[in-house]
């Protein structure tokens, strides 16, 4: 008997150290686990500090460029816009044919004699201008400025106008004069 109570002093012993070990592994698991969740945290904030900071660099060259119209080109003062209250399909043929024309109308104003370019495209009709007194660059500058201010400020819109001091802009789903 004495041998199957070492025996089993034995195994108990063994038990015990299993118990322990299997406590380890779970405090191990459970401090893996742990672990795991800090770095989700912080990959998180880190998610959170890349939009910030991708945020902020995006506000910057808005603000930047903003500054950068004003000092360069003081003659393109805004005089004022108005957009058609309609909206087009963005992935539709309108959206291809505006961005033609209005890509059209930035580029070819300036050549133009006089400064002054009608475009009509299947679905899009613009008409831009500058003033004569203005060198090249100068139309140049202010068309493509007037391009920009209308794809952004009239966005989706089937028509849209915008008056600069120097240039004006403006296109429409139907032909105009």
């Amino acid at each position: 008997m004495e041998h199957l109570v070492f025996i089993g002093g034995e195994i108990n012993g063994w038990l015990d150290l299993f118990k322990q070990g299997l406590h380890g592994k779970l405090k191990f698991v459970t401090q893996i686990k742990k672990i795991k969740r800090q770095q989700e945290n912080r990959e998180g904030a880190v998610v959170s500090i890349f939009g910030m900071r991708l945020l902020t660099t995006f506000l910057i060259v808005i603000l930047g460029f903003n500054c950068f119209v004003r000092s360069q080109f003081p003659e393109a003062k805004l005089v004022g816009h108005i957009c058609n209250g309609d909206k087009y399909d963005k992935s539709g043929p309108f959206a291809d044919s505006l961005y033609y024309v209005l890509v059209s109308l930035s580029n070819e104003t300036p050549k133009q004699a006089g400064y002054d370019y009608h475009i009509n495209d299947a679905l899009a009709y613009g008409h831009a201008t500058c003033s004569s007194n203005v060198a090249y660059s100068e139309c140049d500058a202010c068309v493509r400025l007037a391009r920009a201010y209308l794809m952004t400020t009239c966005d989706g819109s089937v028509g849209g106008q915008v008056l600069f001091v120097q240039c004006s802009m403006r296109y429409e789903q139907y032909s105009f004069s």
